[in-house]
């Protein structure tokens, strides 16, 4: 994958601050909405994990059998929940019920969607991206994977779902010119979420200081994958048809020494949920990676939509992804 800069982009067409938006901004006072969507989630409903923090806004896009390329400005994390959150909003107010009931899409009431246009036109507002990682240990038996149950209370996106495991919001961990340089990088932003949700080290935060990838956990990182005993791919990218939320999908195969060496004291839970375990008498967080599998989780409707498609891709091409 291709990661290039680009600082020329116009501000984006639709911010959620417009008039057509105001109907999902809730009363601060009689008479008076919430500026932001954002700020109405911080004021009325503050997840744990809510902060507006800079992120790399996709630009540009292109892909190939052999080679990805994206482009990225910069943007801020509330600009698009603004834009994201509050389509899912729009479209929850339109299509549900008051007894519960979900009416077949429509344009009507979908004010903010319709002044959007092509979901595929990424100057119209300011797209953010995850890195959707899924997790598979593989070995002379088989291959497992992992699965995280996130915590409604604690994140804004995918609240009571179950994903995959890493995911994150494809962002530097500081603002610092270093570290804008230094975190560039698909592989280092899945590092990072490696690092703290499974091995339940602290956020990189954006404290000031770059962070030092030749420093534990990451060497082993490095060194796993330069030994091809870490294998991470891209399995494509999505937009989540509700919120629009730009989803690079990517996958990291790990040889089972490599695997239980780095992650033998993995956490059970973590700041943005808990990890999903199988298995009564014996409790294990690895799930069999099999068609039987995906195909049951996929009909349970609980997986999120990003996770849904990286198992399915996953599979889908499984004999590349497994191969000695």
């Amino acid at each position: 994958m291709e990661l290039e800069p680009d600082d020329r982009a116009a501000r984006p067409e639709v911010t959620g601050k417009e008039d057509f938006a105001d109907h999902v901004r809730p009363l601060i006072d009689p008479g008076r909405r919430f500026h932001r969507y954002s700020h109405a989630v911080r004021g009325l409903d503050h997840p744990r994990l809510f902060e507006n923090r800079m992120l790399w806004r996709l630009l540009d896009i292109s892909w190939n059998a052999q080679a990805g390329y994206m482009a990225f400005g910069d943007t801020s994390y509330f600009e698009q929940v603004d834009v994201c959150e509050a389509l899912a909003h729009e479209a929850a107010a339109s299509l549900i019920s008051a007894d519960g009931r979900v009416s077949p899409a429509t344009w009507k009431g979908l004010g903010i969607r319709r002044r959007l246009g092509d979901p595929f036109d990424l100057g119209s507002r300011a797209l953010g991206t995850s890195t959707d990682t899924l997790t598979i240990r593989r070995d002379r038996y088989g291959a497992t994977f992992v699965l995280h149950d996130r915590n409604a209370g604690n994140v804004a996106v995918a609240g009571g779902m179950l994903h995959v495991m890493p995911c994150g919001v494809f962002q530097p961990s500081s603002i610092s010119q270093a570290a804008l340089a230094a975190d560039f990088s698909l592989w280092r932003n899945i590092m990072r979420e490696y690092s703290e949700e499974f091995l339940g080290n602290p956020e990189h935060d954006g404290d000031g200081h770059p962070i030092d990838y030749s420093a534990p956990p990451f060497d082993m990182f490095e060194q796993g994958r330069s030994a091809g005993k870490i294998r991470p791919y891209c399995l494509g990218f999505g937009l989540d048809a509700l919120t629009l939320y730009g989803e690079i999908l990517t996958t990291v195969v790990f040889d089972a020494d490599v695997y239980d060496t780095l992650f033998g004291n993995m956490v059970d839970a973590n700041e943005e949920g808990t990890v999903v375990k199988t298995g009564r008498v014996h409790p294990t967080s690895a799930i069999p990676f099999t068609e039987h599998t995906i195909r049951e989780l996929i009909g349970s409707k609980r997986l999120a939509p990003a996770a849904a498609a990286c198992l399915q891709l996953a599979w889908q091409h499984r004999h590349t992804l497994l191969a000695d």
